[in-house]
């Protein structure tokens, strides 16, 4: 599915790949100029009641953590709507 957030105040969006009943989503970005700066795919967690968590890539890299955090926080948005 195709899945939108917000990050450094504008809207970008990816893919999200979240098989039926799976415990790992596998996010994968495609805005170009996004991914010329960060890692084009991540990995998230589906914790018991649909709790969303996530791995940080690199604590010291506090531009990718806020990317995962912005990530995560709309993953969960989603979650909580099922």
């Amino acid at each position: 599915m195709t899945f939108y957030y917000d990050f450094d105040g504008r809207r970008w969006h990816a893919r999200v790949y979240w098989p039926a009943g799976a415990i790992t989503l596998y996010v994968e970005l495609t805005d170009t100029q996004i991914i010329r700066e960060f890692p084009s795919d991540f990995i998230f967690e589906v914790k018991p009641g649909y709790v969303i968590s996530y791995t940080l890539e690199d604590p010291r890299n506090k531009r990718l953590s806020n990317l995962q955090k912005s990530i995560c926080k709309r993953l969960q948005e989603f979650a909580n709507q099922m």
